[in-house]
């Protein structure tokens, strides 16, 4: 059971979770500035908005912290090989544009081995899962178009019992780092 297969938007890296969260928070700042201005315009709110005028309290100390986290991150090298592509390429480009006092961070994201993996809690019973998968496959293209035995037909019947296994230990993953 190959992970690239699957599609898991489980395995994240804390920076890549952080960096969506950020992006959300500078919008609802940008929704928070744009009521603000309808405001100050003298425009009338509607309900929902007014609502959410209320509620939304300390952006900036949430979108600080959250940038804190993810320098943090880049400190002390806990980026994935995608990540630190990402990176370097993001630093690149702000340096082909003209930004200044960047080659610092490009060197420092350079020195980043960028092989830190996301640990999780049922690395063993997810691996039993995936190898089990991984021969009912092999099962089915063996057989190809000849009849199965019935040992082969048992194991090929737990297919489906072990890809319900497989979603519950992926959704008890979610949100665990």
């Amino acid at each position: 059971c190959p992970l690239s297969k699957m599609q898991v938007h489980w395995y994240k890296s804390l920076l890549l979770k952080d960096s969506s969260l950020l992006s959300s928070l500078q919008d609802a700042r940008e929704k928070y500035e744009s009521l603000m201005a309808s405001v100050l315009r003298g425009a009338s709110l509607t309900d929902q908005e007014q609502s959410y005028l209320d509620s939304v309290d300390g952006l900036d100390e949430k979108v600080a912290a959250v940038k804190a986290g993810m320098q943090a991150h880049v400190k002390e090298g806990r980026l994935t090989s995608g990540e630190k592509a990402t990176l370097v390429g993001q630093v690149t480009a702000k340096i082909d544009a003209g930004e200044k006092g960047l080659a610092k961070r490009l060197e420092a994201l350079e020195a980043c081995k960028g092989d830190f993996a996301v640990p999780f809690r049922n690395r063993v019973l997810l691996l039993k899962v995936c190898v089990d998968l991984a021969k009912i496959e092999n099962i089915e293209k063996r057989a190809g178009g000849r009849l199965m035995t019935q040992k082969e037909l048992k194991i090929v019947g737990e297919r489906e019992e072990l890809e319900e296994k497989l979603e519950e230990i992926l959704g008890k993953e979610r949100g665990w780092w």
